[in-house]
């Protein structure tokens, strides 16, 4: 699977303002996160003709978003209340997973 940088899909001004955080002192923080919910949601698809930022669906896109937000805003997953699978976002990569299991040639 090719690597796709994760500032190459959602610049970190956007994902600032998704998570409706303003200042720039958590940037790496934030990025780290990014990436690694993008590496997530790429991973689960396993789709091989994903091979660039143009080839991927709004549904990862927005999958990456909410999963960023899950990472961020509780970062220590030390919570008094149960966390539960973001099902939006579970749903979302569903509807783009490769079942197939290889790539089809076309």
């Amino acid at each position: 699977m090719m690597a796709i940088k994760v500032t190459d899909v959602v610049p970190i001004e956007e994902l600032r303002q998704h998570l409706e955080y303003d200042d720039e002192d958590r940037d790496a923080l934030i990025l780290r996160q990014a990436q690694s919910s993008l590496d997530y949601c790429l991973r689960f698809c396993d789709e091989p003709r994903w091979k660039g930022v143009k080839d991927l669906p709004s549904q990862i896109v927005q999958a990456m978003l909410l999963y960023l937000c899950d990472a961020f805003e509780h970062r220590g997953a030390q919570t008094e209340v149960q966390l539960y699978t973001n099902q939006r976002a579970e749903d979302l990569l569903f509807q783009v997973r490769n079942w197939r299991g290889t790539e089809e040639v076309s």
